[in-house]
């Protein structure tokens, strides 16, 4: 097992607002937004917010990820409650009853 790297706070957060910047940061949301779980732009972000810094986080983070995400998952259903988070179905934006969905095999 490779032992923690401590460096300062700082430091620390210059190198993860420099990687948010990045191209490479760009690109690994493109990819696949929410991996590698353990290094990929969101978790920086998720530790930025969680630090009250996310302020911080480069706007082209913000919207490459907000951009990706409306396109690679698809939305939310909760069967038990009945509603489901609806992006672009049917140009439908929000919670709606699950009722008023049609399902396309």
């Amino acid at each position: 097992m490779i032992g923690l790297m401590r460096i300062p706070l700082k430091e620390a957060t210059k190198n993860i607002l420099e990687y948010l910047s990045s191209p490479g940061a760009l690109d690994s949301i493109e990819r696949d937004p929410y991996w590698p779980k353990w290094d990929s732009p969101w978790w920086h972000m998720s530790l930025l917010n969680e630090m009250d810094l996310a302020k911080e986080i480069p706007k082209a983070s913000i919207s490459k990820m907000v951009q990706v995400l409306k396109t690679h998952y698809l939305p939310v259903y909760n069967e038990e409650f009945g509603w489901c988070w609806s992006r672009n179905t049917a140009g439908i934006k929000g919670w709606i009853p699950a009722k008023k969905l049609k399902v396309i095999p």
